[in-house]
């Protein structure tokens, strides 16, 4: 089944180019579209039921949108456990010129339960992704 036929909030338009770019297999681009979609309803309920909670929602969605792009590196990772992706993510990223403060949330959006995801917007992107 398309994305489009379950009404998912779209990608980015950058994530989608850097997707393209290194040839992310259609597995991860499926997942980081749901991700994605999760974390915008997170924040819209949130926004919602708890008005005076502050985060940056910007890079809540965009931490959602590229958390496992390492990934595309390690591709045996979409169907079995590692971490390898995490730290290279990180610097495929910056690779493309997206700011240390996006980057993070392909090495924190595993280590959720550590001081490494320390703040809510990092929980935001480990709580949507395990939606």
């Amino acid at each position: 089944m398309n994305t489009n036929e379950l009404n998912l909030i779209p990608l980015p338009k950058k994530v989608e180019e850097i997707c393209r770019e290194i040839d992310a297999p259609p597995r991860l681009v499926a997942h980081l579209t749901l991700v994605h979609d999760v974390a915008v309803k997170l924040i819209e309920r949130i926004t919602y039921k708890y008005p005076s909670v502050s985060f940056n929602e910007q890079n809540v969605k965009s931490g959602a949108a590229t958390h496992d792009l390492g990934k595309a590196v390690y591709p045996s990772e979409l169907i079995s456990s590692g971490n390898q992706h995490e730290n290279i993510g990180e610097d495929l990223l910056k690779r493309f010129n997206v700011p240390s403060e996006l980057a993070r949330f392909t090495r924190t959006h595993a280590s959720w339960k550590t001081e490494a995801a320390s703040n809510l917007e990092d929980l935001l992107v480990a709580l949507a992704d395990t939606c």
